[in-house]
């Protein structure tokens, strides 16, 4: 029975993927030009680069961060958002934005935290043996700075 009913909604995924060939497309294509739109708007110098200044202003407008979080981005502070966009150069391009917040816009996942502590874990250990210390547990983690 259940079988039936994850086969029968895997069909309708299919069907519309097929019904609709061109939806992902047409979708990036949209997120593009949004995103350029808000570049432009945020690039006072006009030098087709966005410093943290520009980016602050931009942010200072409440019809910005309402726009953004109808694109599934919800900016509580720009500061961070424009460090997780960011290269490291400490300026953006219009490619760093179209492409930062297609990867950041929605909700982290279960799956996504969970593979990012996972990760992390692991760096620990490494570092951990390359100092020659013992492993770090969780428990020990917590409250340490």
């Amino acid at each position: 029975m259940r079988q039936k009913a994850l086969l029968d909604a895997f069909g309708a995924l299919n069907r519309n993927t097929i019904r609709f060939p061109g939806a992902l497309e047409r979708d990036r294509r949209l997120h593009t030009k949004k995103m350029k739109t808000l570049f432009e708007a945020a690039d006072e110098s006009g030098d087709g680069v966005i410093d943290m200044e520009e980016f602050r202003r931009i942010f200072d407008l409440p019809e910005i961060r309402t726009w953004l979080a109808a694109q599934d981005l919800q900016v509580t502070d720009p500061d961070v958002l424009f460090k997780l966009l960011d290269d490291g150069d400490k300026q953006l391009t219009a490619e760093e934005l179209v492409r930062g917040v297609d990867r950041l816009k929605g909700n982290a996942k279960s799956v996504d935290l969970e593979a990012f502590i996972m990760e992390q874990r692991a760096f620990v250990s490494q570092v951990c043996a390359g100092l020659g210390l013992p492993a770090v547990s969780r428990i020990s983690l917590v409250g340490q700075n």
